[in-house]
């Protein structure tokens, strides 16, 4: 199984301008207008609305509108981590706890999973920014003499 497609923000290798600016256009075409991203679904709790306006004020930059999906997912999942968390604390022999455990995992693997898909790990933001870097332009003809 071959490796995702990369926007083309997040792209890094060779491409010609024409495939860029196809792709980019593409991109803009099915990523729309972000409208309601930003209203928090009324069924969240208190605290995932919390967390969920967070990842969305920190990468409104990236979302669109149909990312809510996914953001209301990651908020939840950050939220139910917290809470088994706060529980292992208040009662550390829920450690040992088989339903416990598995529900930790559940959710963390959960959590990975939305943190890939909406680039919010450090890995993803450092791939980010490395692709929006761009090397300075070099004279042709001075390249070809060897000239710096």
């Amino acid at each position: 199984m071959g490796r995702p497609c990369k926007s083309v923000y997040t792209k890094i290798g060779a491409a010609t301008k024409a495939e860029t600016a196809q792709r980019e256009e593409a991109e803009k075409e099915l990523r729309g207008t972000p409208k309601t991203i930003k209203k928090a679904p009324k069924w969240l709790t208190k605290e995932q609305k919390k967390i969920r306006n967070k990842i969305v004020k920190e990468a409104e930059k990236v979302l669109a509108d149909i990312d809510c999906y996914i953001v209301d997912q990651c908020a939840i999942a950050i939220d139910r981590l917290q809470d088994i968390e706060r529980q292992i604390n208040e009662s550390p022999e829920l450690m040992f706890d088989k339903s416990v455990i598995a529900a930790k995992k559940q959710y963390s693997a959960e959590l990975f999973r939305c943190c890939s898909e909406l680039s919010l790990s450090p890995q993803s933001r450092a791939k980010l920014a490395a692709a929006g870097v761009k090397e300075p332009e070099q004279n042709p003809i001075l390249t070809l003499l060897g000239d710096e």
